[in-house]
């Protein structure tokens, strides 16, 4: 990685962590930017998004997805459960039947 890229792994790792930062609305993941998608597609273990090249800003932002999935399964955390909704991968929402 590059200095670029390692600024922003570690900013989306440190964002990541709290739960009141632009990673976050009202507590559940938030994907609507390319950094934030290619984040938690990383860290929900699906491919990288399209045109996220290793070169990218968003492949710093994918691994730091890929590594912090890592350190849970590493700490015996649980991994949320995603599911697709309509074309998009996401967590279900806290007042979605599946979520009760």
């Amino acid at each position: 990685m590059n200095k670029h890229q390692r600024t922003l792994y570690d900013t989306c790792r440190r964002l990541s962590a709290d739960t009141s930062s632009e990673f976050y609305w009202k507590g559940q993941p938030r994907r609507g930017a390319t950094h934030r998608a290619a984040y938690w597609s990383g860290r929900a273990g699906m491919p990288p998004p399209p045109g996220c090249g290793r070169e990218s800003l968003t492949w710093a932002c994918y691994r730091a997805g890929q590594d912090d999935r890592k350190a849970d399964v590493r700490a015996g955390n649980a991994m949320p459960e995603w599911g697709l909704v309509g074309n998009y991968w996401q967590l279900p929402h806290p007042w979605s039947p599946k979520a009760a």
